[in-house]
Order: structure tokens, then C-alpha cells, then sequence
């Protein structure tokens, strides 16, 4: 069942994006920000264990190291860290999405047909 909450905020994402809204934008930032929330409490709630792909955590560990020594010595700290948090907030999304791929499918791949058929039109 934790996985529709999965995706209703993909799908809240996808729509204060695409419908044009007035802080769309910011909107969505906060909706990342709140996913990656609730999907690491329920990651460290699950009694599965989780799986991380060794090369892009890897990956992921060198460009938030270096990307926070951006943020550090950047003009702009606000919007920097704001960046820092989004990809920490995908690299979340990104592990749960990893772990349940197969339960994630079908809703998925249905929704963004839909929604391609509405934003379309």
C-alpha cells in the first residue's frame, strides 16, 4: 500500500508542473522535498532490506561532496543548497524507486500514458 503514496506525489508533481499554476515551480519543489520525507521513513520502516547499486551511490557520494563544497563557496547559497536538496531528495526517490520496481510498473506507465494524453490535448 506505500507505494501509492509513491505515486500520488509523482502524480501531484506532474500536475503543479504541467497544468501551469501560479508557484508551480515552488509548489513541486516542496512536494520532492515532502516525497523524499515520507519515502526514507518508510524505507527505515520496512522490514525488507534495501538494496543500493554500488556504482551510482558511488557516483552520487562524489557529486554531493564536491557539489557541497559548491554550495559552500558559492554567491548564490540559497538556491544552491535548494539544488543539493532536490538531488539528495531524487537520490531517495531514485532507491525506492529501485527497490519496488516491479510494484511500481504498472501504475506508473498507466499514469504518465494518461497524463500525456491530457497534456496533449
Amino acid at each position: 500500500m506505500h507505494y501509492l503514496l509513491f505515486v500520488f506525489f509523482f502524480l501531484a508533481i506532474i500536475l503543479t508542473e504541467g497544468i501551469g499554476i501560479k508557484y508551480g515551480r515552488e509548489t513541486a519543489f516542496y512536494l520532492i522535498l515532502a516525497l523524499a520525507f515520507f519515502l526514507s521513513i518508510t524505507l527505515l520502516k520496512s522490514s525488507k532490506i534495501s538494496a543500493y547499486p554500488f556504482k551510482f551511490t558511488f557516483l552520487f557520494g562524489l557529486y554531493f561532496f564536491f557539489s557541497t563544497i559548491s554550495t559552500i563557496f558559492s554567491e548564490d547559497k540559497v538556491r544552491s543548497l535548494e539544488m543539493l536538496l532536490i538531488y539528495v531528495a531524487l537520490y531517495v526517490a531514485f532507491i525506492y524507486v529501485f527497490n519496488h520496481k516491479e510494484i511500481l510498473k504498472k501504475p506508473i506507465f498507466s499514469m504518465l500514458i494518461i497524463l500525456g494524453f491530457v497534456f496533449s490535448i
